[in-house]
């Protein structure tokens, strides 16, 4: 099938559209900058938080903390449960917000569509996208570096789909297009 650059649909069926595979560049960039909106914090809060347990507990005194009072320890773990909570929250929901574009989408031009309808992304289809990566998380994580290989299967599978569909995107019926080939139904 080739794609012409006036008309950027490949074909029309029962009036839903399909769409052209969107560039790999642009899905990566907007990626990273998702991930960096949802987890910015969540590392040095981490480590800050891991370094004050001992010393709140009284068995480690550290000296970049001498002075500073106990209180300092709910501060720092109510901003890392606030962290956690965000990233969470903007990892599971981001390809429902504003018609179908996340904050990075957004920024590259992108957006995610259901298939089935031709409109974009709500919530629940965005939830059901991240449903496959999250079970790898979770149940690969008692051993890291499988989890860590197991998280390649979604990025691999959308490399070799046609339409650069991960499973989380054909378990809820989605598809990530450039913003310009969108024509709603």
């Amino acid at each position: 099938m080739t794609i012409s650059t006036e008309n950027p649909l490949e074909s029309t069926t029962n009036n839903v559209s399909v769409y052209p595979r969107a560039p790999w560049s642009k899905r990566t960039l907007a990626f990273i900058i998702d991930t960096l909106i949802s987890g910015v914090t969540l590392p040095g809060l981490s480590i800050l938080l891991l370094l004050m347990i001992p010393w709140f507990m009284g068995y480690q005194p550290l000296p970049f903390l001498e002075g500073v009072p106990k209180y300092f320890f709910f501060i720092t773990l109510s901003g890392f449960v606030f962290s956690l909570i965000w990233f969470c929250l903007y990892s599971l929901l981001r390809d429902g917000l504003g018609r179908g574009q996340s904050w990075g989408k957004k920024s590259c031009k992108l957006m995610v569509i259901n298939i089935s309808t031709g409109q974009p992304c709500n919530y629940w289809s965005a939830i059901l996208r991240k449903l496959p990566s999250a079970a790898i998380i979770i149940f690969s994580s008692p051993v890291f570096h499988l989890g860590g290989l197991l998280l390649l299967i979604e990025p691999i599978v959308a490399m070799v789909n046609e339409k650069g569909l991960r499973l989380g995107d054909m378990l809820a019926k989605t598809q990530v297009i450039e913003k310009k080939h969108y024509r709603e139904i």
